[in-house]
């Protein structure tokens, strides 16, 4: 299979190699994770529940994203609870074997206007390794699995020099089956339009 290919390379889709370079400090405390960056501190609060999953029930593999940060709320809400994301295959997880999943909130401490996405995805794994959990990976790019399909955003050096196009596939219902970005001249306000724009 493709993706797991890219994760057993540290690749991309477009086969470049990943490096992130921009740091993040955390601080845990029982199910809470504080990540602390340059533009913005915010939480990471985290419920969990078991289940026995099957291939033929993705649903019970689901992990949910809650945000009440309003500038970013739409952005997190398409892409975290609306489609799902990191389904029992991206996950790993073996059909009928007992596994943990979870539902993750999200709140900040900043007045800032932005998170940095990739900084989400990164704070989860730490999150989620320091709690043991046996099924995660810490993905070589911001990776979320919907419907067995990748979506993708940029690294940290695409993102600065806007070096980043956005690349899309939805069903007929609308919903999100692939989304990639690379490429040039693609701003986050950019990003947010287009995801509100496939979405209705």
């Amino acid at each position: 299979m493709v993706v797991l290919e890219l994760l057993e390379e540290n690749a991309r889709l477009d086969k470049r190699k990943f490096m992130e370079s921009q740091p993040v400090d955390y601080t845990l405390t029982d199910n809470t994770l504080l990540c602390v960056t340059s533009e913005i501190s915010y939480f990471l609060f985290l419920n969990s529940y078991f289940t026995s999953p099957y291939v033929d029930r993705p649903c019970e593999g689901n992990l949910t994203f809650y945000s009440p940060f309003k500038t970013i709320n739409r952005y997190i809400s398409l892409l975290f609870i609306k489609m799902h994301i990191l389904n029992i295959e991206s996950l790993c997880v073996e059909p009928g074997v007992l596994s943990t999943f979870l539902n993750i909130s999200l709140s900040t401490t900043s007045t800032a206007n932005f998170i940095n996405p990739s900084h989400l995805i990164h704070s989860l794994s730490y999150f989620l390794n320091n709690l043991n959990f046996k099924i995660v990976k810490i993905f070589p790019y911001f990776f979320i699995s919907v419907n067995q399909h990748l979506l993708l955003d940029p690294v940290q050096e695409e993102y600065v020099n806007r070096d980043y196009r956005i690349f899309c596939v939805t069903n007929e219902d609308k919903d999100i089956l692939f989304f990639e970005k690379n490429g040039k001249e693609c701003s986050f306000k950019e990003i947010c339009s287009v995801m509100e724009i496939i979405s209705k």
